[in-house]
């Protein structure tokens, strides 16, 4: 078999019942890690073929930095207290200028003065959109981040810890009391030297980060109903078809192959002495025959790579994956 001593790479692979092959799979992964030259690119994927019992996992139990994708579980939370009657999608809650969050669309619309958005559109905003002023105002609502840490603690590998505020805080080395754009402009006047400083206690703080092997077992659970009535399974599937940014686990297929439900994910820090890249896309294929591939792809670089590049690497390996675990297995 096929080992990546250098790499170390920490594989799981059950396929004795089809034809994947595994050297050839490894081979284009590891290929991939190393795409461009002299700048590697950690690639984490953990695949499940929900109908035929199939999975593929590559650096599968490594810890990866969540970024957006935490917002899917905060979402799972949120829709089974709908279902539990605590809160309805209906609901109203209230968005002021002092509750924005750095990168959010709503900004556009809270400038000035507070405006009431429902529960259904912040769900909508925070995914479709990766609005982070909305995960905050949910999370307000449903008790705080410690709730859905709670609901998720059976599954080993995932650390669900700070509020998107909190993790934007902690990367600009704010203090707690100031609000997401006063946190923001205290870090802009800062030196690229304090920042790069900032930057690297941020890649070594383990918190909000997840295994794929875990995050696909979570996406798995879904689709399988373990966590919510058919209607808001439905209805979180279908908000996810809407996420805006295609060019990750999308890139490689052509228009009308698959039908995708997803959410993707990224921080950087751009520098010329310690630049980071931390991209991700996890998902829910539904295939031509009706049956549900889920891949969560999360991949990482310390050099000064585009995010454009390292999306192209998750785009490719979506695509070796999906070739194997289904094309090569009809």
């Amino acid at each position: 078999m096929f080992k990546l001593v250098v790499l170390m790479v920490t594989l799981m692979c059950y396929q004795e019942a089809h034809s994947l092959e595994l050297d050839k799979v490894l081979n284009e992964i590891a290929a991939l890690e190393n795409y461009y030259p002299n700048k590697p690119v950690r690639l984490g994927i953990s695949a499940n073929y929900i109908e035929k019992g199939t999975s593929f996992h590559y650096r599968g139990n490594e810890k990866f930095l969540m970024a957006s994708t935490v917002k899917v579980p905060i979402a799972i939370y949120t829709l089974k207290q709908i279902e539990e009657n605590n809160l309805s999608l209906d609901e109203s809650l209230k968005v002021a200028p002092e509750d924005l969050v750095p990168w959010s669309k709503l900004g556009y619309f809270t400038t000035h003065n507070p405006v009431h958005v429902s529960i259904a559109d912040l769900i909508e905003s925070m995914i479709a959109v990766s609005d982070n002023t909305a995960t905050d105002i949910i999370l307000k609502r449903i008790g705080g981040i410690k709730t859905v840490k709670n609901y998720f603690s059976n599954y080993e590998g995932i650390s669900i810890d700070r509020s998107i505020l909190e993790i934007f805080q902690t990367y600009y080395g704010a203090s707690s009391n100031l609000t997401g754009m006063e946190s923001r402009k205290a870090y802009l006047i800062k030196s690229d030297i304090e920042k790069d400083r900032l930057a690297k206690k941020f890649y070594n703080d383990m918190r909000d980060h997840v295994t794929p092997v875990t995050m696909t077992n979570i996406l798995s659970d879904l689709v399988n109903g373990k966590f919510l009535s058919p209607d808001q399974t439905n209805f979180l599937l279908t908000v996810m078809e809407h996420t805006i940014n295609h060019d990750r686990l999308l890139r490689t297929f052509g228009a009308g192959n698959v039908k995708l439900s997803h959410k993707t994910g990224t921080f950087d820090h751009e520098s010329k002495n310690y630049p980071i890249m931390k991209l991700s896309d996890i998902g829910i294929f539904t295939l031509p025959n009706n049956e549900h591939l889920v891949m969560s792809i999360y991949a990482e670089s310390t050099s000064d790579l585009k995010e454009s590049e390292v999306s192209l690497l998750v785009g490719f390996a979506a695509r070796v994956i999906y070739d194997n675990l289904y094309l090569n297995t009809k």
